[in-house]
């Protein structure tokens, strides 16, 4: 992982010690680490340091990631473009980007297709009444990600965070 992908992640996720039930009501710990069946305990009334939070992160990337480059095997891709397909995944899970228009306009080689496409993710499951809202966390996290896909330096990455990334 990067340290781009990382920061990336991390101003996305945000960082809460505690677990928590996410926009979507998964409960969630750290730098948005879903918890697995079992860990609900481990985790329960524990504060986890900022140091294990970026050690979850880390894991799960390098899963996301492995779970991109399967998706995409026999593709030529750059590493931004798999960092960004990775932080969907982070995001979404692999079953989801697999089955995807996304993923259809990844394998067509429509880059500017792609990136239309991540924008039209920006809505999440209310936990309440399971009806789909939109999130303004996502839209920027959408477009951020379609302007990494494209290979956005940096600077412009975090310009488009604004004061999310400071």
């Amino acid at each position: 992982m990067t340290d781009l992908a990382l920061n990336l992640l991390k101003v996305f996720e945000g960082y809460q010690p505690r677990v928590y039930p996410d926009v979507a009501g998964h409960l969630t710990i750290g730098y948005g680490h879903k918890l697995l069946p079992g860990e609900a305990v481990l985790y329960a009334g524990r504060s986890l340091s900022p140091r294990e939070a970026e050690e979850l992160l880390a894991s799960d990337y390098s899963k996301h990631r492995a779970g991109v480059l399967s998706l995409t095997s026999g593709l030529a891709l750059e590493e931004h473009e798999v960092e960004a397909l990775t932080s969907f995944c982070f995001n979404f899970g692999e079953p989801v980007l697999a089955g995807s228009t996304l993923m259809k306009r990844v394998r067509a080689a429509d880059h500017k297709a792609v990136a239309f496409e991540f924008t039209r993710w920006r809505h999440a499951k209310d936990s309440k009444t399971g009806a789909l809202k939109e999130q303004p966390g996502l839209i920027r996290r959408r477009h951020v990600e379609a302007c990494w896909y494209l290979g956005a330096s940096m600077q412009t990455l975090m310009y488009v965070l604004g004061d999310q990334a400071a």
